[in-house]
């Protein structure tokens, strides 16, 4: 790889001159021998070098500066307390911990991209379960309103902690919300603060 470079700034160097050779350039070690064959002392020729480098190294910092969805985006977020909930209402977390980007509102609980890209969204939900129960507790992920992702939990009696995973690719403004299928009364709460969790971030 360094070679390749070395070749790319000689070959600039050496256009700068009139050596009848530069068209035959094919390594370092061979531009080298072209640049003094040329009348360029190796000073200068380690000089020039030596500035091209520095003048990429600054156009590639300045590039990365401006690359399109680079911007760091993260949250996570969590029940400020335990709580219950009922069909068609949106879960809201609004102990938000983590915010880069500010595209998560603990206030709705909706999740608006400030970039376009593709995006990790995880739902993590601790909560005790009845012994028996006519329904199931299910929530949807919800892309722009699309259904995108489906979490649920039958009863076992016992304490759970389940979680659903998915990837989206989003433009900037779409948004990503959790929204309660069914919740049947025999499930009391959803578990607050570590029990339970949204969580998303930007991947590229």
């Amino acid at each position: 790889m360094l070679q390749v470079l070395y070749l790319l700034i000689c070959m600039v160097a050496l256009s700068r001159s009139d050596c009848p050779c530069k068209n035959e350039i094919r390594n370092y070690n061979i531009c080298t021998k072209s640049a003094n064959s040329c009348g360029l002392h190796l000073s200068e020729f380690e000089e020039c070098i030596k500035n091209r480098f520095t003048s990429m190294e600054t156009e590639l910092t300045t590039l990365k500066t401006y690359l399109p969805g680079k911007k760091p985006v993260s949250f996570m977020a969590q029940p400020s307390s335990r709580f219950k909930s009922s069909s068609g209402k949106f879960l809201k977390f609004g102990r938000v911990t983590t915010n880069k980007g500010n595209g998560y509102d603990g206030k709705t609980g909706v999740f608006t991209a400030p970039v376009a890209g593709t995006y990790s969204f995880t739902l993590t939900i601790g909560m005790p379960t009845p012994s028996s129960t006519s329904d199931y507790l299910r929530l949807h992920i919800l892309h722009n309103n699309y259904q995108v992702g489906f979490w649920w939990t039958p009863w076992v009696g016992k304490w759970i902690k389940i979680s659903e995973n998915i990837l989206l690719d989003m433009k900037k403004g779409d948004n990503v919300r959790i929204k309660v299928y069914s919740w049947p009364k025999e499930f009391q709460y959803i578990g607050g603060t570590t029990h339970s969790n949204f969580n998303g971030f930007l991947i590229q």
